[in-house]
């Protein structure tokens, strides 16, 4: 899998300083591991997301605002292992399925005959592995996929895989 990923990075790379740098560039090319933030509606576009100028803004800030809040200049490019998180995070969750939030609920500790688990430990997952995130980072999360104000106090007790996509995720009832 590493190869896949080394042979992707080495073609997005190359793509991308080949737009960059014209299709007849008299002098040698070089090519490094960034990706200019302005080629990155372009990049998502030829993965096959279709973001909006919105999500774009969103990315932007999400990229730069870090930056930003210690007071340093904003990157005008991103390396690419910084653009695979982008993309990981903003890829559409459209290929997911029922069975693929189950077998993710089960992973995390739910139950495995009636799929539940209980929301405080989730949650405390939720915030602590991979991105650590805040309460109030949690719950503005939750509030926009719920698109309505979500307390972690006022969430079920228990959910399940049905709740998880079909409230949180709102997945079409057919997946």
């Amino acid at each position: 899998m590493r190869s896949s990923l080394k042979s992707s990075e080495s073609y997005l790379t190359g793509v991308v300083d080949f737009e960059i740098q014209g299709e007849d560039c008299p002098y040698e090319r070089h090519l490094d591991d960034t990706l200019p933030l302005v080629q990155i509606p372009d990049v998502l576009r030829a993965l096959g997301m279709n973001p909006s100028n919105s999500d774009i803004d969103d990315i932007l800030i999400e990229i730069r605002q870090p930056y930003i809040n210690s007071g340093s200049d904003p990157p005008t490019t991103i390396t690419f292992d910084n653009f695979a998180c982008i993309y990981a995070n903003h890829k559409p969750c459209s290929s997911y399925n029922r069975n693929h939030i189950y077998q993710a609920l089960l992973t995390l500790g739910a139950d495995s005959t009636t799929s539940k688990i209980a929301s405080q430990p989730l949650f405390e997952i939720l915030q602590k592995e991979g991105e650590n995130m805040s309460r109030g980072e949690l719950e503005q999360c939750l509030s926009t996929c719920l698109q309505q104000e979500v307390s972690l106090d006022k969430f079920p007790e228990m959910v399940d895989y049905t709740y998880i996509a079909y409230n949180v995720l709102d997945l079409p009832e057919d997946t």
